[in-house]
């Protein structure tokens, strides 16, 4: 009879645990996801100094298995910003338009990006 017992006490306390380490990577994963996108838009307007936006319709992140999916990507030049470079003498020969259908980025765990040093250096600016 004791056995029994302990069988559901340990089933109980499993599924107890097992819901409060869900939850908190629910709550992670639908509160990073924008701002991850955020920062992704941001970082390639910065890194091609206005010339280049990305978009994308959905982003999926899953912070366990350290992965993240981006749909539907178009990357677009600015042409008002290529002719203000072109101006001023900056612009790049040619100027892309990307379209990719699926973008898988994969093995990039969170908390390895918030403990490497790169990762560190690059928050900062």
């Amino acid at each position: 009879m004791h056995k029994h017992k302990w069988r559901r006490v340990t089933l109980i306390v499993a599924a107890v645990l097992f819901v409060i380490m869900l939850v908190p990577l629910l709550f992670i994963n639908t509160y990073l996801t924008p701002k991850l996108s955020k920062k992704l838009k941001a970082a390639v307007l910065t890194a091609s100094d206005g010339l280049y936006r990305i978009d994308f319709s959905k982003a999926e992140l899953q912070v366990l298995r350290g992965n993240a999916a981006l749909f539907d990507i178009t990357l677009t030049p600015d042409i008002a910003v290529y002719e203000r470079m072109k101006k001023q003498g900056t612009a790049p020969g040619e100027l892309y338009e990307l379209r990719v259908k699926q973008l898988l980025i994969l093995d990039a765990h969170l908390f390895k990006l918030i403990y490497t040093k790169s990762w560190r250096s690059a928050r900062s600016y």
